[in-house]
């Protein structure tokens, strides 16, 4: 079947149409069909189409066997009368239709009911028959134009108007109307030729009208005495032809372009019947399709084959009608969504006997909506980067629903919110809710678009400025149901806008100051007529003024005279008013800008006759803008440098979508990264990937949003710390589908995070040793000078020589003792103020190797084994007075406190550890138990082992020359190991 139609659709189609069986009996029709010839039978299926419509025009008979001959047949148009006498004009179209194997099984007959067009058509004609058509005459020997009444009622005129020969063509509309009509009567005045047209002309009223004009021509010895004709109103009859011409043609493309697929399964026979249309919908041409419904279900997509049968066992049972989408795959693999619907016939013991319905193709929808999905999704991700507010305010309810966003905008927390329209009124500043209100009021009333400026007052006191647009939604009495809009913070662009008002206000006072000039100037004269202050404005007096249009030129900055010529002329030809800027130049030099406005006068023939306008400084408003633009500049400049990086990672196909500051941000380009998972976490630093997944697996489980921070290793070594905050969608079933998110680097946050750290330590063990070295200074210093003024006063009491010879001796020892104080105290100054300045480069093996000779007898002497396995490409910044000591403390304390039991052993190693060169002392020793001693390790005269030459300086003085140095030193020792 070529063209056949499914109930449903055929039932509702907007044209006259009914499909015949080979028997003449009806299989289906329109409900236009019933109304076209008043049949008031609700079901005609099955009957004969000629006992339906017994009085059918035998014409119309004929044509119906001759389609079931194979012959198509076009009537366009006959007159008929039903049983009750009334009249139709139809249009009609007859074609046979045919199963897939190409045999006529019937016909489809079109009807178009054209009856008010030929009713208009009889009835002009009629009316032309008994009309008087209005007639004129040009008598060319007198030059005299006469018209009938009619002719003079058709264009509007008086009874007693006569009409002038060039007034007659006049009357037809300006343009190729006009010139088509002159060209014609021209040929008829000239060559004696007819003419027969319809145009249009304006009436002396203004009114359009379309007119037939009908011209010929009588000639006299050769030479055309006169032309004469008939005049018609034809604009009614003309305005339903174009129209008719119009919707007739938007008709065809509509059917043209609708694509409906139509088809007719007998469920007995299991055979299909499908138009063209249907084979396009499935990408298979009609020879390769055998029919069946096996065939059909062969095409359709392997994941919709268990619902499409689902579904049509349900709509065999009568549970449900058929309506179902489902997709197809096409031969080149290509897949199409297709929307199908269809009616179930029964016989009449209730058995599913056909089905007839329709297909359309949906795919562009669903594409739309998939995309449509994407960009709502991408939305989301650009309003929570830009940190834009989404809420919803619905009217009758009273109740407000927000974003996340919302609630940041704010400063409150969604538990803390009530969703009432009061609780959001409370949010605003005391000043502004008034305004507020009356604005929402405004909108909700319909009378301007919801869009305002107010603040909002935080819990904890900040002042928040928030813009918002809103549209109001109207139910179908016309009353407000709900208002849907956005907020965003304007709040640093309003403390811009209050700096940029500084400037204004001052502006402004002295733009208040300044006067306007006002000026005219006459062509005709040449000469100007100013006002005071024109003169000031451009700097002269009066009296130097010659008036004329070239002395105000001469006024003009060189570099403004080509243009400001360029404005006048056009302004001289009518293209635009006088508005423009222009520099002057005073006599002393000073350049000023002038705005000026004006308007052209022009006498009755369009010349220029004067110019009035006026004249103001706007050098300071030049100025400002200016400044602004340098500040606009600025902004601009920080936004670019944000450096956002978006990232979408597709979770089902593991594919990463990347923009182009995210590859920047990893330092990496496009074609470097494949975009699956392990590539990007292959660029995360090893010691934050289980961070990373552990955050991932709370996220893909529905426990948090994920906002985390993470490094990642450059190509180059470089480590770079990024901030990362996303979205998860998820499918319908709430698995999870894929994450849209944003990264962006904080590496120098957390660089200056990092140093602040150090800073703080350093400052806080400074301040120990500070305080530590005040107690010992304090202490020391005190028991010295107790136990000398102790002495002395023994001595000066004493008076047995033999006594004070003792005590004597005894000043004298403790006097070397506090002198051996202050030596020490000394040196740890020494090491605290004498650093800067002195720190230079030096190899590490050359001064271990320099330090092992200067003691190398005292290792014979202990019998040391001594071990220097240290890099000689390795360098350090110190100081080399410094570094000499530490090393030579270093191993004279393995020396010193080496295990009776054997053999010293000492070995030096060194590595590379970022911009860190460590240096590592191990020994066999009698070691330190740090359980006891590790906190006062390093602290002044501590000892540990109750050696008699012990001090407790060394180690003190070797920390704090290292830590001088920007190093540090920590000991690992087990006892009796090392």
């Amino acid at each position: 079947m070529n063209n056949l139609f499914t109930t449903d659709f055929i039932k509702t189609a907007p044209i006259s149409v009914a499909i015949l069986d080979k028997n003449l009996c009806f299989t289906s029709y329109s409900k236009i069909w019933l109304k076209e010839f008043n049949i008031k039978e609700k079901n005609i299926v099955g009957k004969y189409y000629f006992d339906v419509i017994p009085n059918t025009p035998e014409r119309l008979r004929r044509i119906c066997k001759n389609g079931l001959k194979g012959k198509s047949s076009n009537v366009t148009g006959q007159k008929f009368i039903d049983l009750k006498g009334n009249i139709q004009w139809l249009k009609w179209k007859v074609d046979p239709w045919n199963d897939y194997e190409g045999n006529i099984t019937g016909i489809i007959i079109f009807a178009e009911d054209i009856t008010a067009i030929n009713r208009k058509k009889e009835l002009l004609k009629k009316a032309q028959d008994v009309s008087n058509i209005g007639g004129w005459e040009l008598d060319l020997a007198t030059n005299q134009l006469h018209w009938t009444e009619v002719t003079k009622k058709i264009h509007k005129v008086g009874k007693d108007y006569i009409p002038k020969i060039d007034e007659g063509l006049s009357f037809y509309k300006e343009g190729k109307q006009r010139e088509k009509i002159t060209k014609l009567v021209n040929e008829c005045i000239n060559k004696g030729k007819p003419y027969d047209i319809e145009l249009q002309i304006i009436t002396a009223k203004g009114d359009e009208l379309w007119v037939r004009a009908k011209g010929e021509a009588e000639f006299h010895k050769g030479k055309c005495v006169r032309i004469f004709g008939t005049f018609q109103d034809i604009d009614q009859e003309k305005k339903n032809e174009l129209i008719y011409k119009e919707t007739a043609e938007r008709l065809k493309i509509a059917a043209k372009g609708a694509h409906i697929g139509v088809w007719e399964y007998d469920i007995a026979e299991d055979s299909f019947l499908c138009n063209d249309q249907q084979y396009e919908l499935y990408g298979i041409k009609k020879k390769d399709f055998e029919g069946s419904y096996k065939a059909w279900k062969s095409m359709i997509h392997p994941e919709d084959l268990e619902k499409t049968r689902i579904e049509e066992e349900m709509v065999l049972k009568g549970k449900k009608n058929y309506n179902l989408t489902f997709r197809v795959v096409w031969p080149d693999g290509t897949i199409r969504h297709m929307q199908s619907s269809a009616e179930l016939f029964k016989d009449e013991e209730g058995k599913p006997v056909k089905m007839i319905g329709t297909n359309w193709d949906i795919t562009p929808i669903i594409e739309a909506n998939l995309k449509y999905t994407e960009v709502t999704d991408r939305l989301e991700v650009a309003t929570n980067a830009a940190q834009i507010g989404i809420w919803e305010y619905d009217i009758a309810d009273d109740n407000l629903v927000w974003n996340e966003q919302m609630y940041e905008l704010y400063g409150i927390r969604k538990v803390d919110f009530s969703g009432v329209y009061d609780a959001w009124k409370a949010c605003l500043h005391p000043e502004d809710r008034e305004q507020a209100e009356k604005e929402a009021t405004k909108a909700m009333l319909g009378k301007k678009d919801y869009e305002n400026i107010f603040r909002v007052v935080w819990p904890n006191g900040k002042i928040k400025h928030i813009q918002t647009v809103g549209v109001v939604h109207w139910d179908k009495e016309g009353r407000p149901q709900k208002v849907i809009g956005t907020n965003w913070d304007i709040t640093p662009i309003k403390e811009a806008q209050l700096k940029y008002k500084e400037v204004a206000d001052r502006l402004e006072v002295a733009t208040k100051a300044a006067k306007m000039g006002i000026w005219e100037y006459d062509f005709a004269t040449d000469s100007h007529v100013w006002n005071k202050q024109v003169y000031e404005l451009h700097g002269i007096k009066e009296e130097d003024f010659a008036g004329g249009y070239e002395s105000w030129r001469s006024l003009i900055h060189p570099e403004d005279q080509e243009r400001t010529k360029i404005e006048e002329e056009m302004v001289m030809n009518g293209e635009k008013d006088l508005n423009h800027d222009y520099r002057v130049v005073w006599p002393n030099g000073t350049i000023r800008h002038i705005h000026a406005t004006a308007k052209l006068l022009r006498d009755e023939k369009g010349n220029p006759l004067k110019m009035m306008g006026t004249n103001m400084d706007i050098t300071s408003i030049k100025e400002a803008q200016l400044k602004y633009k340098e500040i606009a500049d600025r902004l601009n400049l920080a936004t670019n440098a944000a450096q956002i990086g978006i990232w979408e990672y597709d979770i089902a196909e593991d594919h990463s979508a990347w923009d182009d500051q995210v590859y920047k941000l990893y330092g990496i380009t496009k074609k470097d990264f494949h975009g699956g998972d392990e590539a990007w976490r292959a660029m995360l630093h090893p010691e934050d990937r289980e961070k990373v997944r552990i955050e991932e697996e709370k996220v893909l489980k529905g426990e948090k949003d994920l906002n985390h921070i993470f490094r990642v290793v450059w190509p180059n070594g470089e480590i770079h710390h990024l901030q990362s905050a996303a979205i998860l969608l998820r499918d319908e079933e709430g698995n999870p589908e894929k994450m849209i998110g944003t990264n962006w680097d904080i590496t120098t946050i957390k660089e200056a995070e990092e140093e602040l750290r150090k800073l703080l330590k350093v400052t806080n063990e400074q301040n120990n040793n500070l305080l530590n070295f005040a107690h010992i200074v304090s202490h020391n210093l005190r028991s010295h000078s107790s136990n000398l003024s102790m002495l002395s006063s023994f001595l000066i009491n004493e008076k047995n020589e033999e006594e004070r010879k003792k005590l004597i001796t005894m000043i004298d020892e403790a006097s070397s003792g506090l002198n051996e104080t202050v030596q020490h105290l000394n040196e740890v100054v020494y090491v605290k103020t004498n650093v800067d300045g002195n720190m230079t480069s030096i190899n590490l093996y050359t001064a271990l190797k320099n330090v092992e000779k200067n003691i190398s007898t005292l290792f014979k002497e202990k019998e040391v084994t001594c071990e220097i396995n240290v890099a000689k490409s390795h360098n350090l910044k110190a100081v080399p007075a410094y570094l000499d000591s530490i090393f030579l403390n270093l191993f004279t304390n393995s020396i010193k406190y080496s295990a009776e039991n054997r053999q010293p052993r000492i070995l030096v190693s060194s590595e590379i550890e970022g911009n860190k060169v460590v240096v590592a002392f191990s020994d066999n020793g009698q070691g330190i138990d740090l359980d006891r001693h590790g906190r006062k390790i390093f602290g002044m005269y501590k000892t540990f082992h109750g050696n008699k030459d012990a001090k407790g300086i060394g180690l003190f003085i070797t920390k704090n020359q290292i830590e001088a140095m920007n190093g540090k030193i920590e000991v690992e020792s087990t006892v009796n190991v090392g």
